[in-house]
């Protein structure tokens, strides 16, 4: 599938930004390697007259809500991405680039999309399996909204005045934030973050919002085969299954590994390649549920999941199904797979 051509640049628009490294590069090494980022993306940000609103920087990952200037996003993402890993060579007698090519940049509509974005990014190390170091040297703006952490360069009002509904009282505001900011962020919106809406994976906002942008870029809508086809539909039928599935492991295991199971089966985990259990054989149960309630061909659902068609076929299927059941006992799998044919006249 090609890849969609960029957005002309967008004045003063909001972004979600994600950066990754190099595959056998670190972008953050220490604590002085945090610092530098800091720097080099406040002076940057302040340069192009760009704002930042959300941030997390990890080893090998950073996430970013900002609102752009006048200058184009791609070239606010291609300065910083330089400067520091020109600042990182040198300081670590290192060559080459530190940045994976195509940084993710997701244009949102801010009034409707901007707390969500920041909600997502500040959970980023609690949603994902934690890796090495990754805790010791990362730097996450969730720290300075709780009021623990200062930071140049990051505006908080912005967000805080969306949940707080405009209120100017700090405590207040620290209180609807803390309100909606402990709570886990929807599944929904981070496969959204990560994939862009359905009808133009480039921007994230209502359909006022989206006709706006193409017509001031004179841009046409994507054409229908260039997403996902069914993705609504798809997306939810995945999440009825990681909901089902999140109830059994409640009531079938113990504590400890439904929390850990509960944990890594989660919609952006999902859509990853990552192997880890019990995620093949989540992603074979939600492919057989799928295909058979007609939501979706075998193909459109291994295009949902960003894996290949074969991975999904018939017999790798029944392959994973099997394992289910003896992991879980015929019972409890009787019980899920009847909780999902509620709204299907076709078993799974």
């Amino acid at each position: 599938m090609p890849r969609l051509k960029r957005l002309p640049p967008i004045p003063y628009g909001s972004y979600y930004i994600a950066l990754r490294a190099e595959h056998g590069r670190r972008l953050i090494t220490g604590a002085a390697d945090i610092r530098m980022f800091l720097e080099v993306m406040r002076v940057t940000l302040h340069k192009k007259g760009a704002e930042l609103h959300g941030g997390y920087v990890a080893k090998s990952e950073v996430h970013l809500a900002i609102r752009s200037g006048v200058a184009p996003v791609s070239a606010i993402v291609r300065n910083l991405c330089h400067e520091y890993a020109r600042r990182f060579n040198r300081a670590h007698g290192e060559s080459g680039g530190l940045f994976r090519s195509h940084a993710h940049i997701l244009l949102i509509q801010p009034r409707r999309w901007l707390v969500p974005v920041v909600h997502f990014i500040h959970w980023i190390p609690k949603l994902r399996p934690p890796q090495s170091g990754e805790a010791e040297h990362s730097w996450n703006s969730d720290a300075v909204y709780r009021g623990h952490l200062r930071q140049r360069g990051l505006i908080t009002h912005a967000v805080f005045r969306i949940l707080s509904g405009g209120a100017r009282r700090r405590e207040l505001q620290q209180h609807t934030y803390r309100e909606r900011f402990d709570k886990a962020p929807d599944p929904e919106h981070v496969w959204l973050f990560a994939h862009g809406s359905p009808e133009d994976p480039r921007m994230l906002g209502d359909r006022e919002f989206r006709e706006e942008q193409w017509n001031a870029t004179r841009q046409q809508p994507p054409r229908r085969e260039r997403v996902a086809a069914h993705g609504n539909a798809v997306r939810d039928a995945v999440l009825d299954v990681v909901r089902q599935f999140d109830a059994m492991c409640d009531k079938e295991l113990i504590a400890r590994q439904a929390r850990a199971w509960k944990r890594t089966v989660t919609l952006d985990h999902l859509c990853s390649h990552s192997r880890k259990r019990p995620l093949p054989m989540i992603r074979a149960v939600c492919a057989s549920y799928i295909v058979s309630r007609k939501i979706a061909t075998r193909a459109q659902t291994a295009g949902f999941f960003g894996c290949r068609p074969e991975t999904l076929s018939a017999h790798r299927r029944q392959h994973y199904v099997t394992l289910f059941r003896e992991y879980f006992g015929s019972a409890a799998v009787m019980a899920f797979c009847s909780e999902l044919n509620k709204k299907s006249e076709r078993p799974i």
